[in-house]
């Protein structure tokens, strides 16, 4: 089967998670059929699911750089025919199952009836070897059986924007069940593509109903400011079933987060020069214009504040500050997936992040493009431990680095702003006082009056763009979170060099990364809506 692909110069592309559960029985017990026949309707039924999943696209119109992943258990009947399915369209696939898969297919029914025979067992372990196959995860530790299975349909429900549901018609309902899962899906309001299937006259029947499909549905779009950033083409062959490789969509979203995270940042920090120098200057101006009655003093007065109002209306309206903040969270949530390039685990970090649930979709996406793309890496766990604390913490571009010069940097702006303070605070009380002891004292130097006066206006003035700018370039939580999240880095990395085992390695990779990008998650929730003071 082609890949799914996107466009040259489409949008970024975006997964569809297409989640699915179905009847293990597809044939009720009453009809009795030889093996053949009834391998001969399990084929029948494949081919039915093949078409439909063919056809998921047009129904929900989606666009070129939409491409759609499965989800689903391995269970005998339909979770199995559906994974062939999706292997025969190359669409990849992520396996949830509700215990560890040795304990998963030697477990029993509350009949004690074996979940899978035999043959059913080598199927099942065949098709979890299947190329497509991108992910098998537990995600359930319930002790009861029952709610093992329901923690499994909710972790599809999850993670899918769509559900495709396969029952044998007039099967029972059972907790847990495949039925569950309609049920709550429904309740969430997701589009579900129920198919009944019964067995008349010696073939299969079909009937197939959409539920909760408005006419205009479209999957969770990315980010705004995302939606229209041009996607090169993948210069090399991504993984069979996806429109690009892991290594190219983060390099892109990188790149470009950056570029556009830079130049916000210089606008940003512009503007608010601009803005609290105009009103400044604008203020020395309305002190002279007191004493040197000249209407050019009042047009440069009027100029300025316009000037600064202008450009703070300006700032607004544009959004800046909130695309600067998502184009940075999106170029660092890249720069940290691409530090673990080849190491196969979930990235459930990413989805704990304090984000808006807008930036769902670009998570998923990045998540089944890692999945799918670190799946065959052969590398040592050993070599990607020395190459991560290589280039993530202490190369040049590390992380160390990083917090170490910005904390400087941080750390001399913020003292600088607080010594322009209390200076110029100081001066100013001390000219009030000598003014006001001159007045006490019936001095009639109208002359040093005046400038101690127009010191005392101004000085507060100075100190408060001081504090202004200090809180608009974030200064006092950027120090503080700089310093904190350095002295966890020079904690953190003798620790991971000396792990000793992939798993401690990992853990300990997961925390780290997790420290990183919930630093940068904090710093987008105060700079998306924070403005210039």
């Amino acid at each position: 089967m082609k890949n799914q692909t996107s466009d040259p110069g489409s949008s970024l592309p975006l997964v569809v998670s297409v989640g699915f559960a179905g009847s293990r029985m597809l044939i009720a017990s009453g009809h009795v059929l030889t093996d053949s026949e009834r391998e001969e309707f399990h084929q029948v039924v494949e081919n039915y699911l093949y078409e439909c999943i063919a056809g998921i696209p047009e129904e929900l119109h989606l666009q070129p750089n939409h491409f759609l992943c499965g989800i689903s258990q391995i269970a005998i009947g339909a979770d199995t025919l559906f994974t062939r399915a999706l292997s025969a369209r190359g669409i990849p696939q992520r396996i949830f199952l509700p215990q560890a898969r040795e304990e998963y297919l030697n477990a029993t029914g509350t009949s004690g009836t074996p979940d899978f025979s035999t043959t059913d067992k080598v199927i099942a372990s065949d098709l979890l070897l299947s190329p497509h196959i991108i992910q098998e995860r537990v995600v359930s530790d319930a002790s009861d059986r029952t709610n093992r299975f329901e923690d499994t349909n909710l972790h599809i429900l999850n993670a899918s924007d769509v559900i495709v549901i396969l029952l044998r018609a007039n099967a029972d309902t059972k907790p847990g069940g495949t039925d569950d899962l309609l049920q709550h899906a429904l309740h969430h309001h997701k589009p579900v593509l129920e198919i009944q299937v019964s067995f008349e006259n010696q073939q299969a029947a079909f009937t197939k109903t959409w539920h909760k499909l408005p006419q205009n549905w479209i999957p969770a779009p990315l980010p705004e400011i995302l939606r229209s950033v041009a996607f090169p083409p993948d210069p090399s062959p991504p993984p069979a079933g996806l429109p690009t490789s892991s290594a190219h969509f983060l390099s892109t979203l990188k790149s470009l987060g950056s570029q556009i995270a830079d130049w916000k940042s210089k606008g940003f920090k512009n503007s608010a020069l601009i803005i609290i120098g105009a009103h400044f200057i604008a203020t020395i101006c309305a002190v002279c214009a007191l004493r040197y009655h000249h209407p050019a003093i009042l047009i440069i007065e009027l100029l300025l504040l316009i000037t600064g109002f202008t450009v703070h209306i300006l700032l607004h309206r544009s959004q800046s500050m909130r695309v600067w903040a998502v184009s940075r969270i999106s170029a660092e949530i890249a720069r940290s997936v691409r530090c673990i390039e080849g190491i196969h685990i979930h990235l459930g970090h990413l989805f704990q992040l304090p984000l808006p649930h807008s930036f769902r979709p670009l998570l998923r996406t990045i998540n089944t493009l890692h999945l799918a793309s670190s799946k065959n890496s052969r590398t040592s766990w050993q070599l990607q431990k020395n190459h991560y604390i290589e280039n993530r913490l202490l190369g040049k571009d590390g992380q160390i680095n990083y917090y170490k010069s910005n904390l400087e940097k941080a750390t001399r702006l913020l003292k600088f702003a607080n010594t322009g303070f209390k200076l110029a605070t100081i001066i100013a009380v001390v000219a009030t006082i000598v003014k006001l002891a001159l007045i006490i004292l019936n001095n009639h130097d109208t002359h040093l009056q005046e400038n101690l006066g127009s010191i005392a206006i101004l000085l507060p003035i100075a100190a408060v763009a001081s504090l202004s700018l200090a809180a608009s370039f974030d200064l006092e939580a950027r120090t503080h979170t700089y310093d904190e999240t350095l002295r966890f880095l020079l904690e953190v990395e003798p620790r991971l060099r000396t792990t000793r085992t992939e798993r401690a390695f990992i853990r300990l990779l997961i925390e780290t990364e997790t420290r990183l990008l919930g630093e940068t998650a904090n710093w987008f929730s105060r700079r998306s809506f924070t403005g210039i003071n």
